[in-house]
C-alpha cells in the first residue's frame, strides 16, 4: 500500500516549471476555454491553475444546487413559478464565479502563450 501511495504522490506533485513550446500552450488554451478553466493552466505547470479549478469547482457545485433546489420548487408547488428573487440571487453569483474562472484561466492561457518558446523547424538542404 505504501508503494501505491508513494507513485500517486508523484504523480499529482506539480512538475518543475519549464518552457513550453507554441503547440502546448495553444492547447493550454482550448483546455482552459473550452473545457474546464485552470485545468490548462495546471497542465502548463503554473501553480494558479489550483485555485481557478477550484473556484470553477464551486461555481459547477453552486450550479448543480440551484438547478436542484428549482427542481423542487417546481416539483412540490407545480403552478409557482421557481424564478424567485433569492434563486435569482443565487444565479448572478453563480454568473459571477464562473465568469471569473473562465476569464482568470483566458488571461493566463495568453501570459502562457507570451512565454512560449517557438517552434523550431528543421532547416532542409
Amino acid at each position: 500500500m505504501g508503494d501505491s501511495f508513494q507513485k500517486t504522490q508523484l504523480m499529482l506533485r506539480l512538475r518543475p516549471k519549464q518552457p513550453l513550446n507554441r503547440i502546448e500552450a495553444w492547447v493550454c488554451l482550448a483546455v482552459n476555454v473550452i473545457a474546464c478553466p485552470g485545468l490548462g493552466t495546471w497542465y502548463a505547470r503554473r501553480w494558479t491553475g489550483y485555485p481557478q479549478l477550484v473556484l470553477m469547482g464551486s461555481a459547477f457545485g453552486m450550479f448543480l444546487g440551484i438547478l436542484g433546489w428549482m427542481m423542487r420548487k417546481v416539483y412540490d408547488q407545480p403552478d409557482v413559478s421557481p424564478f424567485t428573487p433569492e434563486v435569482i440571487l443565487w444565479w448572478k453569483i453563480f454568473a459571477t464565479l464562473f465568469g471569473a474562472a473562465w476569464v482568470w484561466s483566458l488571461l493566463s492561457s495568453i501570459w502562457i502563450i507570451s512565454r512560449t518558446l517557438p517552434i523550431r523547424r528543421p532547416i532542409r538542404r
